[in-house]
C-alpha cells in the first residue's frame, strides 16, 4: 500500500474506531470534539484508502485500519524518545 501520511484528525479518528464503532459520523464528530464537515472528509478519504469500513452496526477499522494505527502509534513512540533525548542534551 502506498505511504500516507495521516492528518492529526485521521489520527484521531483511527484511534476512537480502536476503541469503540461508531454508530454515525454525527457521533464520531461528537466523540473527538471536531466539526462533522471534516469529520466526513476525513472518514470518507479513510475509506478510500481501505482503513475503515461502514455495515448495519456503524463505522469500524479495517484490519489495514488496524496495523496503520499500530505503525502511527509507534512512528509517535519513536519521535517523542527522540524529541525528549533532544531536550535533554538542550538542557
Amino acid at each position: 500500500m502506498k505511504d500516507h501520511r495521516r492528518s492529526l484528525l485521521q489520527v484521531r479518528i483511527l484511534m476512537q474506531l480502536e476503541e469503540k464503532q461508531a454508530n454515525s459520523i454525527t457521533e464520531l464528530a461528537e466523540r473527538i470534539r471536531a466539526q462533522r464537515p471534516s469529520v466526513s472528509r476525513s472518514v470518507r478519504t479513510l475509506k478510500e484508502q481501505g482503513l475503515v469500513y461502514r455495515n448495519r452496526q456503524g463505522w469500524h477499522l479495517t484490519e489495514a485500519g488496524e496495523t496503520e494505527l499500530t505503525t502511527v502509534k509507534e512512528k509517535l513512540v519513536e519521535t517523542t524518545k527522540m524529541l525528549t533525548k533532544w531536550f535533554v542534551i538542550s538542557l
